[in-house]
């Protein structure tokens, strides 16, 4: 929700750089990673438009009766990026976690900061510990799966076999045949 007035926002008021770079030409941002106390309430106020906008959403998507829906980062990756070591941000985080329809299945693809930092190099290392600790907090908070760093076929098969669980969970014993379940 008002995705441009808030980029542009960042990058006026914090001289970041607009998009995402790649390893040989890094952008730097100044958006979830700049800290200001001042920041958080503001944030706190817009996140909970953007749960109240989610919400919506998966009604509206809920109601064409999908067989899935699939988001990436749903409503955590704001939520990641708060100061999490505060305890009534927790309890904000607590409190939003509410009013989103919780997912039956939500993974971390957890990672170590400096391959991530290599791969997309935008943020300073230092604050993508903070944001893997932050979201490892998160999961525990919001019930998440956390699936382990590995190789990309490894992080496969570990997200088939969360798939795989929660289908069991939600329907009973079923088997999947595809090429990353049947090699666990």
């Amino acid at each position: 929700m008002l995705k441009r007035f808030r980029e542009n926002t960042m990058i006026r008021l914090f001289k970041g750089e607009k998009g995402i770079g790649s390893p040989d030409k890094p952008v730097r941002r100044n958006d979830k990673n700049v800290r200001r106390w001042y920041l958080t309430p503001g944030r706190c106020a817009l996140f909970l438009m953007d749960a109240i906008h989610l919400r919506l959403l998966v009604h509206r998507a809920s109601a064409l009766r999908p067989d899935v829906i699939i988001f990436d980062r749903y409503c955590y990756d704001p939520l990641a990026a708060m100061p999490l070591d505060s305890r009534w941000v927790r309890q904000f985080a607590r409190i939003l976690l509410r009013v989103v329809p919780k997912p039956d299945l939500a993974c971390v693809l957890d990672a170590w900061p400096e391959a991530a930092h290599r791969r997309k190099p935008e943020y300073p290392v230092d604050f993508l510990h903070r944001y893997r600790n932050a979201y490892l907090l998160l999961a525990d908070i919001a019930g998440m799966k956390v699936v382990p760093p590995g190789t990309p076929e490894e992080v496969e098969r570990h997200v088939w076999k969360q798939l795989q669980a929660s289908v069991a969970r939600q329907l009973g014993s079923i088997q999947f045949s595809t090429s990353a379940s049947s090699e666990t």
